[in-house]
């Protein structure tokens, strides 16, 4: 059982009809072009609604490029503002919210196909409460609860200002620690603890982390 959903007017997004769907759904798969068309459809409607629901009853939602990115609590502005502030359908107080089916957290994608990989430090930096999670092609992060797990060809990345991998010593010269870490295919998360673990290791990765001061 297959139903293309689509529509731009908010009206219809929040009618009895349009969301029927949603209300027997077990999967729901967002597609890529603007987050913030996504944002401006649907954003506190009863698809908004009902894609918690659907959560809720165990069911699945998916997404790739601005389908990964409307899953934040929390989005980047786009890259294209010009065309974005002309044509927002919802106030500009609410133009960073996405639909926050992961709490807490701001995701990226593209991040190293596309050198995008330094752009949600200043979204950390800004809101240091937030967790930032930069997804590759080719890559997905499978949540459940606060877990997630890396799976694809190339890797996520984690930001987060109140963590950080500590260096390797002046010895060495080699890691100098930063902001932001990468998980490879086989990585879990937990982003209540915000601890990585990668498998066979029985730690974080083979490194040690040191809170941020």
């Amino acid at each position: 059982n297959l139903f293309v959903l689509h529509t731009r007017n908010r009206a219809v997004a929040n009618s009895d009809e349009f969301v029927k769907p949603l209300q027997s759904a077990k999967g729901v798969w967002f597609e890529g072009g603007s987050h913030w068309r996504h944002a401006d459809a649907y954003l506190d409607t009863k698809v908004h609604k009902e894609l918690l629901a659907l959560l809720d009853r165990g069911g699945v939602i998916g997404g790739g490029s601005a389908g990964a990115h409307i899953q934040s609590d929390y989005m980047e502005v786009s890259r294209s503002p010009q065309q974005e502030f002309g044509e927002r359908k919802i106030p500009q107080s609410e133009w960073r919210r996405g639909l926050a089916l992961v709490k807490n957290v701001a995701i990226d994608v593209h991040v190293l196909a596309r050198n995008r990989q330094f752009d949600l430090i200043g979204v950390i930096q800004s809101h240091p409460e937030m967790l930032g999670v930069g997804i590759d092609e080719d890559t997905a992060i499978v949540v459940q609860g606060d877990k997630f797990e890396v799976i694809g060809r190339s890797f996520a990345l984690i930001y987060d200002n109140q963590r950080q991998l500590d260096h390797d010593g002046a010895e060495t010269f080699r890691t100098v620690g930063g902001l932001f870490y990468f998980l490879r295919p086989g990585d879990t998360y937990n982003m209540k603890t915000r601890e990585p673990f990668r498998p066979g290791t029985g730690s974080s990765g083979g490194g040690t982390f040191q809170r941020v001061t």
